[in-house]
Order: structure tokens, then sequence, then C-alpha cells
């Protein structure tokens, strides 16, 4: 099936991107990776009439450490992500995820911003960083908003964002000396059903992280406390629950 008729829009500017937002309210839709919402428009179950590509927006793109926080723009690839040294020595929840993110061409083209609007209870980002307890920031013509990761995600495949806000960074506290994590994934291989078809043959997610108490470095082995723990999921419905139809999916703001 191919997608109903829309328009295509290539900002080069978040500004630009969210004059059009603005202009053209519930009817305009953001592509980043597309790798989720663009199946759902050639299943007609997403039409939006205007399509506002952000893949042009240069400042949407990177990541660094500044200020206590390490700061991920929501255009970063899932390979930039998975390939970056910094990653890969300081957050281990991370590093561990992004290498697990679907297929080769999803972690190519797909994007945490967009991953993180698009709310699949079976992605891979959201249970990471609810665990690193991360925050997201939107900008609208209205100006910023920061929002904590917990009171992102309303449901499934529904976030508290507003039809004209782009996601532009992700913010993980940066990490102390005495912390680690850990990612786990459950799937079955060989494809993924859609939800209303099989719940159980989708992937089940666990991240973890851990911060211990300064301890003396003469301490015993053993000795220092957990200070916090955090774990967080990310799952489908139960095994058992099925739903007789394919269910109306709502347009969301952002996709991967």
């Amino acid at each position: 099936m191919l997608p109903a008729r829309f328009d295509y829009h290539r900002p080069e500017t978040l500004e630009e991107a969210l004059s059009l937002l603005d202009q053209y309210g519930e009817d305009g839709k953001i592509l980043a990776g597309g790798m989720s919402f663009i199946p759902l428009m050639k299943l007609r179950f997403a039409s939006p009439g205007h399509l506002v590509d952000i893949n042009r927006i240069t400042e949407l793109s990177g990541m660094t450490e500044s200020n206590g926080w390490l700061r991920v723009k929501s255009v970063t690839r899932h390979n930039q992500i998975a390939g970056d040294r910094l990653i890969r020595e300081r957050y281990p929840a991370m590093a561990a995820a992004a290498p697990q993110i679907a297929d080769p061409i999803v972690r190519n083209l797909g994007t945490i911003g967009g991953s993180l609007a698009h709310a699949d209870p079976a992605g891979d980002w959201g249970s990471v960083m609810l665990a690193l307890e991360a925050e997201v920031v939107s900008h609208s013509s209205s100006g910023e908003r920061t929002i904590p990761i917990d009171g992102l995600f309303e449901s499934t495949f529904t976030t508290t964002l507003r039809p004209n806000e782009i996601i532009t960074e992700v913010r993980v506290p940066m990490p102390s000396a005495r912390s680690g994590g850990a990612y786990l994934k459950l799937e079955r291989k060989g494809g993924i059903s859609p939800p209303w078809e099989s719940p159980s043959s989708l992937p089940w997610t666990t991240a973890a992280s851990l911060r211990l108490a300064s301890g003396s470095p003469r301490s015993a082995p053993g000795t220092s406390r957990p200070r916090r723990r955090k774990r967080a999921f990310g799952e489908p419905s139960p095994p058992r629950a099925r739903s007789p139809r394919p269910p109306i999916w709502p347009h969301w703001p952002q996709s991967r």
C-alpha cells in the first residue's frame, strides 16, 4: 500500500521547522529517521498532510558532556551512539542498548529523539532513559521546555509532547565514579509480528543503573553499600492479551 498524498518540507533551521509546525498544526508531522513513521504512512495508519523533515538541521545532531549532563541531540543516530568512545567508557547501559536496536538499517537511520517520541513500549531507549533518570528538552515557537523522562510517556505510543513541539535534546546525568549500568533484551529472532497479531512475540527489555556511596579507597571489597538502584522495564502487553482487530493508531508528533 502507498501512503496518502502529502506535502514534503525540508527546513534548514530549527526556527523554520517550528514555523512549519505552527502553520500546519495537527496536519504537520515531524520526520526524523522515519523507521516507524514511514511504515505507518504506507499502511495509512497515519496520513499527515505535511511532512517536516528535520534531518538537515545540523544543530540537532551530536553529543557532548557539559554542566553535569550528557547532552545527546535528538537526531543523533543509534549507530553514532553505539560507536562513540565516550558512551562506551562512561555510559554502559547506553553502550549495551544501542547495538541491539532492530537491524543495521534502523541503527543507521533511526534517531534517539524519534525513538522516545514514538513511545513504543517494546522499544529500547525508553527503559534505558527511565533507568538513567534522563530528561528531554523540547522546543516550540513559545520557547523551551524540559520534561523528566517519566513525565514524557503518557501511555502506549502516546507522549505529553504538544503538536507543535520538537524534541531537540536528551539529557542524561553524568555518572559518578562508582556507578554502573546494564541492558538486557529478550526477543524472538527472525522478525517481529504486528502487535495485534502476537503480543508475546514482541521484545522485552530491562535496563538498570547502580550508584554506590563514596567510600575509602582502603575499604575492604564488598563493604561499599548501594546508594541508589534504578531499574526500568519496557514490555508489550501480557502474552495472553489479544486484540480482535488492528488498533486505530494515533498521529505521533515525532517518529523514528
